[in-house]
């Protein structure tokens, strides 16, 4: 009588407990059903912000209803400049992308329209300085925000330090205008 199901699968390899685990590749996946919709604006490369009729102003973060008057908000595009009021370096995370990444430099910039936002900083940029917003999409296609000094005078790739390492994997995206909507 042949033997059935005998086939034999090969044993896995085993792991070294001593080294490193690999990081996974893409960022945290959870967000808000309103945080995707700002990521549809990162794909087309628009930077819109809830804005509320009634207030005459933009809001953040995103909600159903204004803080202010409970009015309807509408997404509209906002301009992108701001400043940056403060400024702050991540040294650990609880999530496993961000932890092989650290140090991350983040940051609270005062939008001209209003509202102020956590954004990742390029190295240039300085506590006090005026900055543009740039929204992009990150790994998992979801939207991040980027604050930068000078868009046109330097190069998010010379950027070293930047957002950590996680900046200059985002980096080829940037430079060829695929983050940005531009595919």
């Amino acid at each position: 009588m042949a033997e059935i199901g005998k086939s034999r699968l090969p044993q896995p390899v085993k792991k070294n407990p001593q080294l490193k685990t690999a990081a996974p590749l893409v960022p945290p996946l959870r967000r808000s059903r309103l945080g995707l919709r700002l990521a549809g604006f990162a794909a087309r490369g628009e930077f819109c912000l809830p804005f509320c009729s009634a207030c005459e102003k933009a809001v953040w973060p995103p909600r159903d209803a204004c803080p202010t008057c409970l009015a309807e908000l509408a997404w509209q595009e906002v301009g992108n400049q701001g400043q940056l009021i403060a400024e702050s370096v991540l040294e650990t995370s609880p999530e496993l992308y961000f932890r092989g990444r650290m140090p991350w430099r983040i940051g609270t910039v005062r939008l001209a329209c209003g509202p102020s936002i956590m954004a990742h900083l390029h190295q240039q940029v300085q506590v006090g300085e005026q900055v543009e917003m740039g929204l992009h999409l990150d790994k998992a296609q979801r939207a991040v925000f980027m604050a930068y000094k000078n868009r046109e005078g330097g190069s998010v790739n010379e950027d070293s330090r930047a957002a950590g390492p996680a900046l200059a994997a985002l980096a080829p995206w940037l430079a060829s205008g695929w983050l940005c909507g531009a595919w």
